[in-house]
């Protein structure tokens, strides 16, 4: 039995939630504040990832607006 991929938006959510909770942790309002904001990986760059990706319908290269 695989195990099902979440939806879209909810990975996006999750994600999201992800940021928010790292800000949080950090006392910050913004990635931009942050220290390690070039060389972060997780969550925010995991993050733009997914959000590039539903922008652009998993295809590389032009998005759907």
């Amino acid at each position: 039995m695989s195990a099902e991929k979440p939806a879209p938006n909810a990975e996006l959510e999750r994600l999201a939630n992800a940021v928010k909770e790292c800000r949080k942790s950090k006392s910050i309002d913004s990635c931009s504040a942050c220290e390690k904001v070039l060389e972060c990986e997780d969550p925010r760059k995991a993050y733009r990832r997914a959000v590039y990706k539903s922008m652009n319908g998993g295809n590389s290269g032009a998005f759907d607006f």
